[in-house]
């Protein structure tokens, strides 16, 4: 578990940001409603790749995995309900921001904030104003616990019953990584080439993660896992939903990040480098699920050992072999640089 640091830092750390995401093909599209498309017009604070959305910040991100489960039930949109739990997380951060700024004084713009990038596709442009950390640390399963009141009350508006969500929010804050973890998403600290921390999934059996939405029963408060990280510079975060962890071994990703750092001297460049590993992440979790590449293997000689979904379904007597193909969630990976 994450342990809070008792000791005071005065240093304060930043993120920058890269944000990659690869949709799952083949899925019948779902007729959307005039209600569904009103709602969705209004998230544009998240991003949504396939089922899967996220938002980043220079001072938080997270991702929410939708389950794909929902997907033929009528009055029903998974997508949707991840896309709105993202667009309210990003919504109460912003106006926590913009509440901290307009009553602290030394708040000021930082010429070297820089808006967070994404491959696929675009996020949103980054407030304008400039996170300070004067004010009291946000709390992630608060910020949580609105976000999905807010989801709840805008899918009810619009006339939706169900769709669900998994969901991992991280809020930086001095040298503090603040984390509200709720479902089979994952989140690694990675520092000089080894790994700190790795949270761990939380489900009900065996592929059958906690989730939000209107008819699970879950709510942050009550059951999401919160922990707080120390961050120091230089440190890699990698946050991503469940494609990448049923693909590559905490090996593989770590492995990825040292393979970066030799091939390109460092993360370097403020966004640059981040976008470049997270692209790299989750191309190499893609080809390990079609079959393509296995740990330490090369292209073309297929899947080498069990890839963790295997090994966990072993573990539950369930036969199953080669890369997981993300058939109920879609590839999503960020990666967060701080530094000070």
């Amino acid at each position: 578990m994450a342990q809070e640091s008792t000791g005071k830092s005065s240093e304060i750390f930043r993120l920058d940001t890269g944000a990659y995401g690869i949709p799952k093909r083949g899925r019948p599209s779902r007729t959307s409603t005039s209600a569904d498309k009103a709602l969705r017009e209004q998230m544009n604070l998240a991003v949504q790749v396939g089922e899967d959305s996220y938002f980043v910040r220079p001072d938080s991100l997270g991702v929410a995995d939708g389950v794909g489960g929902f997907h033929r039930k009528p009055n029903s949109n998974s997508a949707l309900f991840s896309l709105t739990l993202m667009h309210h997380c990003a919504l109460e951060l912003s106006q926590l921001s913009q509440q901290s700024s307009s009553t602290s004084p030394s708040s000021s713009p930082s010429s070297s904030s820089n808006p967070p990038a994404s491959s696929y596709p675009s996020p949103p442009p980054s407030p304008s104003h400039t996170h300070t950390h004067t004010c009291a640390s946000p709390d992630p399963v608060s910020i949580l616990q609105r976000a999905h009141e807010r989801t709840l009350d805008s899918f009810s508006r619009a006339g939706l019953s169900g769709g669900a969500s998994t969901a991992l929010l991280a809020t930086l804050h001095s040298s503090h990584l603040h984390i509200a973890h709720l479902g089979d998403c994952s989140i690694h600290l990675i520092r000089q080439g080894t790994l700190v921390f790795r949270s761990t999934a939380q489900q009900h059996a065996f592929n059958c993660p906690l989730q939000l939405g209107p008819l699970s029963g879950s709510t942050p408060r009550r059951d999401a896992w919160s922990g707080v990280l120390e961050v120091k510079e230089g440190d890699v975060v990698v946050m991503a939903s469940d494609g990448m962890g049923d693909n590559l071994w905490d090996e593989d990703v770590v492995d990825e990040v040292r393979r970066f750092y030799v091939r390109w001297g460092g993360i370097g460049g403020r966004v640059a480098g981040p976008q470049r590993l997270s692209e790299a992440l989750c191309s190499r979790a893609k080809r390990v699920s079609e079959g393509n590449l296995g740990s330490g293997g090369k292209e073309g000689e297929g899947i080498k050992g069990e890839v963790p979904f295997a090994r966990r379904a072993k573990e539950e007597g369930v036969k199953f072999s080669g890369g997981k193909p993300d058939g109920e969630q879609d590839f999503f990976l960020a990666l967060v640089h701080s530094e000070n």
